[in-house]
């Protein structure tokens, strides 16, 4: 997904929700795996901030926002499915 929209005005985020102690195993493995996208941790687990305002109770999901920081979908589609390619695309072209 990042690949097909590289160089277009899209910035992708991955979260990973976990504890404060398992922030080295969190890291190792963003630097092993040589994850390109912008990798932030949710180091509280569920009761992070930002989980519990999006009410997110079972990961993955999937948020879109936008630049000015609208919802687009708190809960979008996954990476392989089409309709995400057409609704990025639908963005990007406004």
């Amino acid at each position: 997904m990042e690949q097909a929209f590289h160089g277009k005005d899209i910035t992708f985020v991955s979260l990973s929700v976990d504890k404060k102690a398992d922030k080295a195993k969190w890291a190792a493995f963003v630097k092993k795996g040589s994850l390109r996208s912008l990798q932030l941790l949710a180091d509280k687990a569920f009761e992070s901030d930002f989980i519990q305002k999006f009410n997110i109770n079972a990961i993955p999901r999937f948020i879109i926002i936008a630049p000015d920081g609208r919802i687009v979908s708190a809960n979008a589609a996954r990476p392989s499915d089409p309709k995400l390619v057409e609704m990025l695309q639908e963005l990007i072209s406004k």
